[in-house]
Parts: C-alpha cells; sequence; structure tokens
C-alpha cells in the first residue's frame, strides 16, 4: 500500500512539474510569441509558395528562354526581393534575441535563392543554379530544424504544412 501511495506522490510531482514549466513558459509570452511568429511568417511563406506556384506554372507554358528570362527579371526577382525586404524588417521587430537569429535563417535562405536567381540571369548555368539553390534549401531546413528546437524548449510543438509546387 505504501508502494502504491508513493508512486502516485511521484506521479503527481513529475506532473507538478512538467505543468509548471509549460506555465512558466506561458507565463513568460514565449507561447505567444511562437504562435505570433508563426502567424506573421506564414504570411511571407504563403507569397512565397504562391510565386513558386505561379512560376512553375508560367515555365511549362513558356515557349521560349527569352520569355523565361523576361519573367525572371520583371516577375520573380522582384517578387522575392520584395520578401527579403519583408523578412529582413519583420526580423528586427522581433524581441528574443533566439528566436530572432533563427529568423534570420529565414531572411538568409531567401536571399540566397535571389542570389541564385540573378547569377542564373548572369550566366544561365543550371548546374551553378542548382547549388546555391540546394544550399538555401539546406539553410530553410536548419532554420526549421532550429525553429521546431525552440518551440520544443517553450513547450510547444510545429506542425508543418509543406506545398507541392
Amino acid at each position: 500500500m505504501l508502494k502504491k501511495v508513493m508512486m502516485v506522490f511521484a506521479s503527481v510531482i513529475v506532473l507538478g512539474i512538467v505543468s509548471g514549466c509549460s506555465i512558466i513558459h506561458t507565463i513568460n509570452g514565449n507561447v505567444g510569441l511562437m504562435e505570433d511568429y508563426l502567424e506573421d511568417t506564414n504570411v511571407m511563406t504563403d507569397k512565397y509558395v504562391d510565386l513558386h506556384v505561379k512560376s512553375e506554372q508560367f515555365f511549362e507554358t513558356a515557349e521560349f528562354e527569352e520569355d523565361i528570362v523576361l519573367y525572371t527579371e520583371e516577375t520573380f526577382i522582384p517578387t522575392l526581393e520584395q520578401l527579403v525586404v519583408e523578412s529582413e524588417e519583420y526580423g528586427e521587430q522581433i524581441d528574443n534575441e533566439r528566436l530572432q537569429e533563427i529568423h534570420e535563417l529565414y531572411t538568409q535562405s531567401l536571399q540566397i535563392e535571389l542570389d541564385a536567381e540573378y547569377q542564373w540571369l548572369l550566366d544561365l548555368d543550371p548546374d551553378q543554379y542548382m547549388d546555391t539553390i540546394l544550399e538555401a534549401r539546406e539553410i530553410d531546413d536548419q532554420f526549421k530544424e532550429q525553429l521546431e528546437g525552440l518551440a520544443g524548449d517553450w513547450g510547444m510543438e510545429i506542425e508543418w504544412e509543406y506545398y507541392d509546387y
């Protein structure tokens, strides 16, 4: 009987500690901060995905390489530049230093992709372009991994929505 009472008591203590950690993160505002961050950056991510969807549709129907070059110069690059600026401006507003550092990876991945687009326009080298795009994807993966880690530290879990574009 004493063993059962001790087990119940130990379980209550463990639940209290776990609940307390969650409450502390909520009181500190970390959960709200992360929720706000995810909502705000989701707007940028939606613009990014929309750009890629529209670009993919355009590239499938483009008849000449000149059309692709013109689209890249007049539509893709300016939109991506706008996203980089929005991301930089948003990052400057983040009060939490750790979250701000992680967000810089998001901005960096966008900037590297933008650099790849400019590089492609200069020499039209598809191999170099793909290498740079892969570098941007690796940084984006680091961003997601670190953001998930921070969310976990704050007692949250992120469920990503993946787009097939």
